[in-house]
C-alpha cells in the first residue's frame, strides 16, 4: 500500500496543475485499493475489479520508461493478469503530457466524467437539519446495510467496499441517519491535514429530498471541523443532476473534472 504525502501549501495560492495535484493526493490517501504497485510516479490499483478508482492506474508522475506505449502495455498486462479491464484514471494535469491523447490513440474508451468540487466546511455547517445522524468510528452492521440499500450494492462489492473504507490509516467517520430504528441513509468523512472528503452519500430511495443527503453532510462537517478541517471536497458524477443541485445549495464549486480512459470497455462494470 502507498500513500503519497500531501503539500502543505497554501491551496489558493498554487497554480491549477498544482492544485488539482494536491486534491488527487488526498482522494488517492482516502480510497485506498487492496493492491497498489508502484510503476516509477504511477500507481496501479487493483481491488477486484470493485470501484473504478480503486482499479485504475493513477498517473501522478511519469512511468519509469520514457516509451509511453511501452509503459501502457505494462499496465495493460498487471489488469488483464488480474481479470481487471485495463483503466487510467485521468485529469489535464496527468504525466507524461499528453497521456490523454495517448491512451485515445491506444484504444482506451472515454468515461465517466466526474467533478471534484470543494467548499469552505463553514457553508456546510450553516444548514440545520432536523433528521438525526449518529456518527460513528466504524462501520457497524446496521451503517453497512443502510449504505447497501441506498447505493444498489451487492454482497460481493460491500465486502470490497468495507475493505477500502477500513483500509486507510487516515482519521475518519461514518455518518449514519435513522430513525429511531431504522436506517435512512449514510456517508463517510475521512480527514487529511485541513482537508475533509465526503465519501459514498448514500440516501434510502424512499427517502430522497427529504434532507437526508444535507444531514448526513452537515454531521461529517461538523465532526470533520471540531478535529481542524477548514475546507471538504467531494466527487460527483457529471451525469447526476440531482446530487449536483445539492451540493451548489451546499456552497461547492467545481476545481476541476477527472475521467477515466478504459480498455474493452464494459457498461457493467461497477462506479466511481
Amino acid at each position: 500500500m502507498y500513500s503519497i504525502r500531501c503539500s502543505s501549501e497554501n491551496h489558493s495560492a498554487l497554480t491549477n496543475a498544482d492544485r488539482i495535484a494536491s486534491l488527487e493526493e488526498l482522494a488517492y490517501n482516502a480510497w485506498t485499493a487492496c493492491y497498489v504497485e508502484q510503476y516509477g510516479q504511477w500507481f496501479l490499483r487493483a481491488d477486484e475489479g470493485v470501484t473504478r478508482r480503486a482499479n485504475s492506474v493513477f498517473p501522478f508522475g511519469v512511468p519509469p520508461t520514457s516509451n509511453l506505449q511501452d509503459a501502457v502495455e505494462h499496465c495493460i498486462g498487471f489488469y488483464k493478469k488480474r481479470d481487471i479491464l485495463p483503466r487510467f484514471q485521468v485529469t489535464s494535469a496527468s504525466k507524461p503530457d499528453g497521456l490523454d491523447k495517448s491512451l485515445e490513440d491506444l484504444g482506451f474508451a472515454f468515461e465517466m466524467r466526474t467533478y471534484l468540487q470543494t467548499a469552505p466546511i463553514e457553508k456546510l455547517l450553516h444548514f440545520e437539519p432536523t433528521i438525526k445522524v449518529e456518527i460513528l468510528k466504524n462501520p457497524v452492521p446496521i451503517w453497512i446495510q443502510t449504505y447497501a440499500e441506498a447505493g444498489g450494492f451487492g454482497r460481493h462489492s460491500m465486502k470490497i467496499r468495507e475493505g477500502i473504507f477500513r483500509r486507510t490509516a487516515l482519521d475518519k467517520a461514518f455518518a449514519l441517519a435513522k430513525t429511531d430504528e431504522d436506517g435512512l441513509g449514510a456517508g463517510l468523512g475521512i480527514l487529511e491535514g485541513d482537508w475533509l472528503g465526503l465519501f459514498g452519500i448514500e440516501t434510502l430511495p424512499s427517502q430522497r429530498r427529504k434532507g437526508v443527503a444535507t444531514a448526513v453532510n452537515h454531521a461529517l462537517a461538523s465532526w470533520g471541523a471540531q478535529r481542524g478541517a477548514r475546507r471538504v471536497y467531494l466527487q460527483v458524477e457529471a451525469s447526476n443532476d440531482s446530487a449536483l443541485k445539492l451540493y451548489s445549495k451546499m456552497g461547492f464549486e467545481t476545481e476541476y473534472h477527472y475521467w477515466y480512459r478504459t480498455l474493452g470497455l464494459d457498461t457493467a462494470d461497477d462506479s466511481l
